[in-house]
């Protein structure tokens, strides 16, 4: 009985070092009070596709922060895009990591006349005037490069940001290489057939190697044990994404300390 005990006790003691947050308090201040535009003020269906300069340019204008996705293409180059294939943005049937910038800034997206920009375009458009939510997403074979490329820019950036993403490695390298930059761990629920990396990913287990300064979690699954016991114990900054409509973002204006939105325009 006593060794039951005793490995429960270990098993719940482990748990709670896997998963909490960066225990360094990092001024979020500058960040509060704002919305944030998932992928800029977008409309798929006009002449400002997601993750265009022109999405950027009017989530500026209308002085709501953004949140947007930066990648590397094939010869290096850190482009906003979020898939990692044109296939539903540019319909062609090619991967981001497989074509040169030059060939990518010719593609046009959806039926727009906008192109694929570069991250040094978007900073030098916002120019310091909102705050920004940058997601790395990365594959395992060019984290490294990545996080390097994007860091160097943003060290020259003169405005506020935040960098996130869903890979938690992306995270543990701000976490050892700029640990001045405010770090999130984005997550959400994947599990539809066990797998147990997206498992411990879903429940906050892999904040061991990141120990993320916020946590941006799909508001979805605001229920989840991990979340809500580090919103009790740790209290960190959470992020929710994607709301997707008024009733939606009072539902979790209380929970979530930023919201990241998409598809309609919350009140100010």
């Amino acid at each position: 009985m006593l060794i039951a005990l005793f490995v429960v006790l270990v098993i719940i003691l482990l748990y709670f070092y896997m998963i909490y947050p960066s225990v360094n308090r990092m001024d979020f201040s500058p960040f509060l009070k704002w919305d944030y535009a998932h992928r800029g003020l977008h409309d798929n269906n006009s002449d400002a596709p997601e993750n265009s300069l022109a999405a950027i340019s009017k989530a500026v204008d209308n002085n709501y922060g953004i949140e947007f996705d930066v990648q590397l293409s094939k010869d290096g180059q850190t482009v906003v895009f979020h898939d990692f294939d044109l296939k539903r943005m540019c319909s062609i049937d090619k991967k981001i990591d497989q074509c040169d910038y030059d060939y990518l800034k010719e593609c046009k997206l959806l039926e727009s006349i906008e192109g694929i920009p570069l991250l040094s375009e978007v900073l030098e458009l916002v120019d310091g005037k909102i705050p920004l939510i940058v997601e790395l997403k990365a594959s395992n074979n060019d984290i490294e490069d990545l996080c390097k490329k994007v860091s160097l820019q943003l060290d020259k950036y003169d405005g506020k940001y935040v960098v996130e993403s869903f890979n938690p490695v992306v995270v543990k390298w701000f976490r050892k290489h700029r640990p001045n930059y405010i770090r999130g761990q984005l997550s959400g629920s994947f599990v539809k057939k066990f797998n147990p990396l997206k498992f411990a990913l879903e429940y906050l287990m892999l904040n061991f190697l990141s120990r993320p300064d916020f946590i941006a979690y799909d508001h979805n699954n605001k229920s989840n044990l991990s979340l809500k016991l580090i919103k009790a114990i740790w209290p960190v900054p959470l992020v929710a994404y994607t709301v997707k409509n008024r009733e939606s973002y009072v539902d979790n204006e209380s929970f979530f300390d930023l919201i990241i939105f998409e598809g309609f325009i919350p009140e100010k």
